[in-house]
């Protein structure tokens, strides 16, 4: 069975810092315009109820179909203004809500029963909200895999479990199943989203967040959404859409985690997540039935495979294959270039291919048939398909 192309679409979301007025995000006008082609319509920013240039850009991004997952202050803040100014004025640009961030690396030793008592009154505070019905509260996210136990459970205060799998530069769900892992312990049997995950490409940065190349962004930025939303993340949003200012010796990674450069150019990532939205983009917005389809994948396939099947319409679907495979050397900061392989499909029920497309390139390749072979290394091929 296909899953729906518009799930997974909704599935990615960005990073964006729209009250970052001495950065390049100043520019918001370019800040919708990107986001718009790049085909994403959720972000993630901090609410801020007294930042009203912050909230009238963000208002403008809501009209233009954009919405926002809060994150909803820390400890110590005026949690009912919060709320308050989400139920209010912003609600049209509400998409969630979500617990402080990475509090436990906030240096105050009693993070943990602070942020417990926090997490709490946001939850109900917003449920009692009428105007909140039905916004889901994200849980607070940890910079330590030992704080996950200090804070406990707070299954009755969190919709959602909330991770940063961050990879440190290896393939992007090298630590995927131990963030996971961990979050059991604070939501536990929750659904899960990951507010931040990416890549920078501060090459001569020292962090143990190792830095990647260009190229090796753009083969696993698109592979990162794809793997998490196979390993049922309900939504992922990268870090981030801009590169918030000129850095030239590329030692701070804070500055590097973009899709585009402060300037607006598009780094190879950007095209790559672009053309993949574009691949699976629903071509029917009515609601049609999932209908299954028949396919094979014949003997011979490489065992790192990973695959994923959309349906876009009533007769159309996107098959999206890639390979757990690395490209790129985090020790020696060396591009990997592992060996393609083949992998034949065999399309059964009168179902065709009609074009495979390597987005790592400009156009598609036109196929049609029942059968096909797609050459695989470090980047995601889509198949269109229809019955």
């Amino acid at each position: 069975m296909p899953r729906r192309a518009s799930s997974f679409v909704n599935s990615v979301g960005v990073n964006v810092h729209m009250s970052y007025f001495d950065t390049s995000y100043d520019h918001w006008q370019e800040v919708r315009a990107k986001l718009l082609e790049l085909g994403v319509r959720h972000v993630r920013d901090g609410a801020c109820p007294g930042c009203k240039e912050q909230r009238r850009r963000l208002l403008a991004l809501g009209a233009a179909g954009v919405r926002v997952d809060y994150i909803m202050g820390r400890p110590g803040d005026p949690l009912s203004r919060f709320v308050h100014m989400l139920a209010g004025p912003m609600r049209s640009t509400v998409d969630a809500v979500e617990g402080p961030n990475e509090y436990d690396a906030s240096g105050d030793h009693h993070w943990a029963s602070r942020l417990r008592s926090y997490q709490r009154r946001l939850y109900r505070l917003v449920k009692r909200t009428h105007a909140l019905t039905g916004v889901p509260v994200f849980g607070p996210t940890l910079v330590s895999g030992d704080d996950f136990r200090r804070l406990g459970s707070l299954r009755r205060y969190t919709d959602f479990g909330n991770v940063h799998p961050y990879s440190g530069g290896q393939v992007p769900a090298a630590n995927l199943q131990y963030n996971r892992h961990v979050e059991e312990l604070v939501a536990p049997r929750r659904p899960v989203v990951a507010s931040e995950a990416g890549f920078h490409d501060a090459i001569a940065s020292s962090s143990g967040n190792r830095p990647v190349s260009d190229r090796a962004q753009a083969e696993y930025v698109p592979r990162l959404f794809l793997d998490f939303f196979n390993a049922g993340v309900v939504r992922t949003y990268l870090y981030e859409l801009l590169d918030e200012r000129p850095n030239p010796s590329r030692t701070d990674l804070e500055k590097h985690f973009g899709l585009l450069h402060p300037g607006f150019a598009e780094k190879p990532a950007f095209r790559t997540l672009k053309a993949l939205l574009a691949s699976v983009a629903p071509v029917d917005p009515s609601a049609f039935p999932l209908t299954p389809l028949a396919y094979q994948v014949e003997p011979g396939a490489p065992a790192d495979l990973q695959q994923l099947l959309l349906q876009t319409g009533p007769r159309s679907y996107a098959l999206v294959l890639w390979r757990n495979v690395s490209v790129w050397n985090t020790e020696r900061l060396r591009v990997l270039y592992p060996a393609s392989r083949i992998v034949h499909l065999a399309l059964g029920g009168g179902a065709v291919a009609t074009g495979v497309r390597d987005i790592g390139r400009r156009h598609p390749k036109p196929a049609a048939g029942a059968s096909v072979a797609v050459r695989l290394a470090g980047m995601p091929k889509v198949i269109s398909i229809t019955r």
